[in-house]
């Protein structure tokens, strides 16, 4: 069995000079428990790309997973339940 953890965390920034809420925005911040490796992104559609890529490669690069976000619960049927 492998494990790969990820810690997600969103990030309000101000721009600089700017008013309390002026032109703010969210950032995703993703976090890989194992490595230690931090990336941030602009959006959550493109951490969840970047975990896509990520979780379809073994070590060496090799692509080993057929693995997709928004899977529903009959498409997972007969597999270990999650949260």
């Amino acid at each position: 069995m492998v494990i790969a953890s990820f810690m997600l965390r969103f990030v309000k920034e101000k721009g600089e000079g700017e008013a309390a809420g002026a032109g703010s925005r969210w950032r995703v911040y993703l976090r890989h428990i194992q490595s230690g490796k931090e990336q941030y992104f602009a959006t959550l559609q493109a951490a969840f790309g970047f975990l896509e890529e990520y979780l379809a490669k073994d070590e060496t690069g090799e692509e080993v997973l057929d693995f997709e976000f928004g899977a529903n619960k009959e498409e997972c049927e007969g597999e270990e339940d999650g949260l």
